[in-house]
């Protein structure tokens, strides 16, 4: 919660660099260069006082949580490329936590990232960040990452995916914010069979989530065997 003459402010950075966190204001563009495949991201939310704190690092940062990105998992499962996709937050070095307690027992830090934007619109509660991914070369000339109507059609194409993992997420918030708001308004003496209601309507919730997570990856798929169909058209052509 913010208090008096306070704001939020982002870092984006790659994991283990010496180079001290730069904090911008929400909403504007971080450029991370030379990343590498096995690399991870950080990004941080904080809150600093009001007017300060963009692109210097306070002297007293108060953290309200961090994701970690590993970039393979970003290329192999999302494309590189995430459209207003929102992520649970953690603790500061939770996940290190975690990592050092699940050492030999298979812990994935892609597994990780997944579940965290799996449960992004699902908890309502926890800290969480909508944040947005592409490749540098993809941003549009307004530098803003947002999906014109009339982008070329091989873009439309390349982050088609991004752009329907985002509409997933707010549909099932949406439908989550919907059952929040109806259990909190239900009467005492309508508790038992409005529950029930809810409980149908959290399954029919559930049951639409994995229709759009088939749908998503049956997309991933087409793109991927309509990516190789062109490749293989341009080998034959060159030959």
């Amino acid at each position: 919660q913010l208090g008096n003459n306070e704001a939020f402010r982002v870092s984006f950075k790659q994991l283990g660099s010496k180079v001290p966190d730069q904090l911008v204001a929400l909403g504007q563009a971080v450029q991370l260069r030379s990343l590498p495949l096995d690399g991870t991201i950080q990004f941080r939310i904080y809150v600093c006082p009001a007017g300060g704190g963009i692109s210097r690092r306070p002297e007293e940062p108060r953290i309200c949580g961090e994701r970690r990105i590993p970039v393979h998992r970003l290329v192999l499962r999302y494309q590189a490329s995430l459209y207003h996709t929102w992520v649970l937050l953690e603790s500061p070095g939770l996940e290190d936590s975690v990592a050092s307690v699940s050492l030999g027992m298979g812990s994935d830090s892609g597994e990780i990232f997944d579940q965290a934007v799996i449960n992004g619109p699902r908890q309502l509660f926890q800290p969480k960040a909508c944040i947005s991914i592409i490749r540098a070369a993809d941003l549009p000339g307004s530098g803003k990452v947002v999906w014109a109507e009339d982008a070329p059609k091989e873009h439309r194409i390349a982050h088609w995916a991004s752009l329907l993992l985002s509409q997933q997420q707010h549909a099932v918030m949406s439908a989550a914010l919907f059952l929040q708001n109806g259990s909190q308004g239900q009467s005492q003496g309508q508790g038992q069979g409005q529950g029930n209601g809810d409980k149908q309507k959290s399954q029919e919730l559930q049951e639409m989530a994995r229709a759009h997570a088939e749908e998503l990856n049956e997309l991933k798929a087409r793109l991927s065997r309509a990516a190789q169909a062109v490749d293989d058209q341009e080998t034959e052509e060159l030959r």
